[in-house]
């Protein structure tokens, strides 16, 4: 999974072409527009923390786990 799958630009993160000027522009506005900051924070952590989890990372090594010990 790369950035483009797990962020949803201007929503939960930005995505910025590898370039100086782009990357800071969205720091900037992010750093002058405190409701935009809180917004994109809370809809990160609403959408990210459950594919984060220690729980979802214990049952995907689980099942990963199943799938080799099937396929011997």
């Amino acid at each position: 999974m790369g950035a483009a799958e797990a962020v949803t630009d201007k929503c939960d993160g930005f995505i910025v072409p590898p370039r100086e000027q782009p990357f800071r522009e969205a720091v900037e506005l992010l750093m002058n527009d405190p409701a935009l900051r809180r917004r994109v924070k809370a809809e990160a952590a609403r959408r990210n923390s459950p594919r984060f989890s220690q729980q979802h990372s214990v049952d995907a090594l689980l099942n990963l786990y199943a799938q080799v010990a099937a396929a011997k």
